[in-house]
């Protein structure tokens, strides 16, 4: 969605968006969450993220084996995945409408 023009702008791509874009635990940002990835933390946990959804976890035995971090962590992650999606909906139905 990052290479869609509107969106960059919308977003906050490239600079500050106009409004909070994002609430980030509790922490609203008005860049895209694509500029953090410069934050180690981020950056691996959108990587398991990636894991997670395609069902790969990193014990093997299982969700009950994995730590709370973890699970906290891809929790938050699909909320987040969830309301984008959300609101990326919503946005893109204003934009054609008007």
């Amino acid at each position: 969605m990052c290479d869609d023009p509107f969106f960059r702008k919308e977003w906050g791509c490239d600079d500050d968006a106009k409004e909070w874009v994002y609430d980030l635990g509790g922490t609203a940002i008005k860049r895209c969450p694509n500029s953090l990835v410069k934050m180690a933390i981020i950056r691996e946990s959108w990587t398991a993220y990636a894991f997670y959804k395609r069902g790969i976890l990193p014990d093997s035995r299982g969700l009950r084996h994995q730590t709370k971090f973890y699970i906290s962590v891809m929790s938050r992650l699909e909320q987040l995945e969830s309301e984008s999606e959300g609101w990326y909906m919503d946005r893109r139905e204003k934009k054609n409408d008007g």
